[in-house]
């Protein structure tokens, strides 16, 4: 969403259930399963930043990244 001044507002996310920083996890959610949510909400929204320096990650859940094609966004 733009403001009035061309701004983008902040990407937030918000992690319910797993409660990694009190260090008392919910029993209902795994450590696995919440690390890979962390995880993957996190590069998921480093590839909006990384998109315009040219790379993305190859995978949500891996660190690693690859540079997109010169010609990225193709519009036909």
């Amino acid at each position: 969403m733009s403001g009035s001044n061309g701004w983008h507002r902040p990407f937030v996310t918000y992690f319910t259930g797993c409660q990694p920083c009190s260090g008392d996890h919910n029993m209902m959610y795994s450590g696995v399963s919440s690390w890979e949510g962390m995880q993957w909400a996190l590069h998921f929204i480093n590839d909006q930043v990384l998109c315009n320096y040219g790379f993305r990650h190859v995978d949500p859940l891996r660190i690693e990244v690859l540079p997109l094609p010169f010609d990225y966004p193709f519009t036909a």
